[in-house]
């Protein structure tokens, strides 16, 4: 889960962010985007998904504003599935 602000990226996840936050790199093989040092973090199921989300949220800020009003800025819980593999010699039990 990040967060972006100012330019700067910053883990929502992890307490400790770089002097100048995260750095957001193109893979050359497949030309796609990803943050450098981004924390992943294993789930089982749907509860445990809340649970980071939840804590995410937690470490997100809010800015206060010379009018009083908290804002927030945005920030982007990242989900990757991946299945269970199994050996193809040996059936699931």
């Amino acid at each position: 889960m990040l967060e972006i602000y100012n330019e700067q990226v910053r883990d929502l996840l992890s307490k400790e962010t770089p002097k100048g936050g995260l750095q957001v790199r193109q893979s050359p093989k497949e030309g796609s985007f990803y943050v450098q040092g981004l924390k992943k973090v294993p789930v089982q199921n749907y509860r445990e998904i809340e649970k980071r989300i939840e804590q995410g949220e937690n470490g997100f800020p809010r800015v206060k504003q010379p009018n009083s009003e908290l804002k927030r800025t945005g920030y982007q819980p990242n989900l990757f599935l991946q299945e269970p593999r199994t050996e193809p010699w040996r059936r699931p039990t």
